[in-house]
């Protein structure tokens, strides 16, 4: 529905196509399609994760060092939830660019779907495609460090994330989605716990409109308003 809001027009693959081709040949074959018939499509992967993609975060990184320099306060850590690898890839080059990491401030990337070794993989692919490697960086697994927490499995909520999610939203006005920031910021909660650390700092990538998809979920929880906790 929101896609169709803002004009979209939403192409439907058949039943066990995007099983069977996976959804980076299928957006390249639509993309051919549009573009024999005249249009100039820009075709990109899942998440955004391509270079275009990472400079965004690179440039997000550098933003947050001007403020916490203006407010003359330090990061220990910063942490995302690391979903497809483009966030974990431009997020790290900012921070190692940026002199964040140089200072002190340590980069988390909560895993919500694949295994670390298939996110590092993932990232220096794209930093391949950046032409930086071995140029000016190493390897990913020096830039981040990247945690699991992938749970009953991707987009599967357990109670305790999606309590979690309720609790966050009435004690701090944040709204996370069950997916991805839900399950990072538990990650990053628990993380905190057995590694503390002076400041931390939440990278909030959004998916708000992933907390409809629960509802059904949310709603025992929901019933008992304060008391529920």
């Amino acid at each position: 529905m929101i896609d169709r809001l803002v004009g979209a027009h939403v192409h439907l693959c058949e039943p066990g196509e995007f099983s069977a081709k996976g959804g980076a040949t299928l957006v390249k074959e639509l993309a051919a399609r549009l573009a024999a018939g005249g249009t100039r499509p820009y075709a990109f992967p899942s998440g955004g994760s391509n270079p275009l993609g990472t400079w965004g975060y690179v440039h997000a990184v550098f933003e947050l060092s001007k403020q916490l320099e203006a407010s003359g306060l330090a990061l220990d850590r910063l942490y995302f939830a690391c979903g497809s690898g483009g966030t974990a890839a431009g997020l790290a080059l900012g921070v190692h660019w940026s002199g964040l990491g140089a200072a002190g401030c340590e980069l988390v990337g909560i895993g919500v779907d694949d295994t670390p070794e298939i996110f590092y993989d993932k990232i220096d692919g794209i930093y391949r495609e950046l032409g930086i490697v071995p140029n000016l960086v190493a390897s990913s697994r020096e830039l981040l460090r990247l945690e699991q927490c992938i749970g009953d499995g991707y987009a599967q909520a357990t109670e305790a994330e999606l309590r979690f999610l309720v609790e966050t939203a009435r004690a701090t006005g944040v709204v996370l989605d069950p997916v991805y920031t839900g399950k990072g910021a538990l990650g990053m909660a628990n993380d905190l716990v057995t590694r503390p650390v002076g400041r931390a700092c939440f990278f909030h990538t959004g998916g708000l409109l992933g907390v409809y998809e629960k509802a059904d979920c949310l709603a025992p929880l929901l019933a008992g308003g304060w008391g529920a906790f």
